[in-house]
């Protein structure tokens, strides 16, 4: 049992830390690559504009 029980805790933290990791990796994506992101889609949306008029 307390084995299983060892097993469970160990499961959960490695959960709590993927799980904190993944909300810092939003956090640094939305600070840096999502600004960059809209920048590259209104380039490609000028581009696109340009080449159909």
């Amino acid at each position: 049992m307390g084995m299983v029980y060892q097993l469970i805790w160990r499961q959960r933290r490695i959960y709590q830390f993927q799980e904190s990791w993944q909300a810092f990796g939003n956090q640094y994506l939305e600070a840096t690559l999502f600004p960059s992101y809209l920048w590259l889609v209104k380039q490609i949306y000028r581009f696109y504009l340009h080449s159909v008029c």
